[in-house]
């Protein structure tokens, strides 16, 4: 698989204070690689340093094989889109002067993919981007980053500001992009949309890489929330948590959050007293990231 983006011991220091702290991982080809973390966890730092905004400390940055600097970023940057939640676009001009002054400066010639994203989003070209919501400012920020056909694409809090609806062309998007063999690596507050689209997650904590996962594996991490009701109190599975009990007009309701193998759950609803009603349900996400982010701080205390 040929690496696309590698970064090696990636450092950002501002005097005695460590926005990032070596930080190393690669990205191949074709891959979709979700950047997470809380606020202030470093990835709008590290993707500042990987599109060459900010000097690193220490560490290497590898794009394509070339290594990316301040100085040197300018020519990464002609074979890769970019967006942000809060990307600063030319306020001045309309939608349609932005894109089309894109257009000029990549060389793009056939407009057939831009007319293809305008129809996709459904952009306000005519007005002022300066005059324009959030949401049809990064609906212009997401044709721009993709309108020239690039081999990566780095997203930094891609979907923020836009609705349910243009949430879903995004992603739809993405896994089309990502089956013509474009690679993207993106930051997100939202979970269900890296569990969504992403084949890997990285996990920022404190400036540091704290884990290098599938996606699959974040949702593992959430369990099954079970809901079951009976005409008798229930006993809850071994392993069991967030264990809650209620009476009902029929009976008794069992509602517990479980992580276990999914055999010992089969065994456990074929053991137990003739249920009236039974829903399983995936976990939050929210909840799974923050057990992520509790494990690695357990861990961490035993180092």
């Amino acid at each position: 698989m040929t690496v696309i983006m590698q970064i090696e011991g990636l450092t950002k220091r501002y005097g005695a204070f460590h926005a990032i702290e070596d930080v190393s991982f690669d990205v191949v080809r074709g891959e979709v690689v979700g950047f997470v973390g809380l606020n202030g966890a470093g990835k709008s730092t590290t993707i500042n340093l990987i599109l060459g905004f900010l000097r690193a400390t220490h560490g290497t940055i590898r794009i394509f094989g070339d290594i990316v600097t301040p100085q040197t970023a300018h020519w990464t940057h002609q074979r890769i889109g970019f967006a942000s939640g809060d990307m600063s676009l030319f306020d001045s001009l309309t939608g349609k002067q932005y894109l089309a002054f894109l257009g000029r400066r990549y060389r793009i010639k056939n407009t057939d993919r831009l007319d293809e994203l305008c129809q996709r989003f459904d952009p306000q070209l005519s007005k002022r981007i300066k005059d324009l919501s959030r949401g049809n400012k990064q609906k212009i920020a997401l044709i721009g980053a993709f309108m020239t056909s690039p081999q990566l694409v780095i997203l930094d809090e891609p979907s923020s500001g836009l609705d349910p609806m243009m949430q879903q062309a995004f992603l739809d998007l993405v896994r089309e992009e990502s089956e013509r063999g474009t690679t993207i690596f993106m930051s997100s507050h939202y979970l269900n949309e890296v569990a969504d689209v992403c084949s890997r997650v990285l996990l920022m904590r404190k400036g540091k890489l704290v884990k290098d996962i599938q996606s699959h594996q974040l949702a593992q991490a959430g369990g099954k929330r079970v809901t079951a009701s009976a005409a008798y109190a229930i006993v809850p599975p071994k392993g069991a948590e967030s264990i809650t009990h209620q009476k009902t007009t029929h009976g008794h309701e069992l509602s517990f959050l479980y992580k276990g193998p999914a055999v010992n759950l089969q065994k456990w609803l074929a053991s137990a007293p003739p249920l009236i009603e039974v829903t399983i349900v995936e976990h939050d996400l929210e909840a799974a990231f923050s057990d992520l982010y509790i494990i690695d701080a357990q861990e961490a205390a035993h180092v």
